[in-house]
């Protein structure tokens, strides 16, 4: 098992969070079954939904820093 963050954005509302999910690798690696505060879910980028306006339109990262695009 596998502990991953991941960052949600909101690109209605602006809202950003982050929360923590349990990545279980079947044998060979290939398949992973996905939970969320203890829960079986869908993996973080499938249909996530703002917490506070309840939009569709949200952008899903996997945590870490966001380092800004150099020109």
């Amino acid at each position: 098992m596998v502990t991953e963050k991941w960052r949600f954005h909101c690109l209605h509302c602006m809202r950003v969070w982050e929360a923590l999910y349990e990545a279980r690798h079947a044998d060979g690696g290939h398949a992973v079954a996905w939970r969320l505060d203890g829960v079986a879910a869908q993996p973080p980028w499938i249909d996530p939904v703002c917490q506070n306006c309840t939009s569709l339109r949200v952008k899903v990262l996997p945590a870490g820093p966001i380092v800004p695009r150099q020109r």
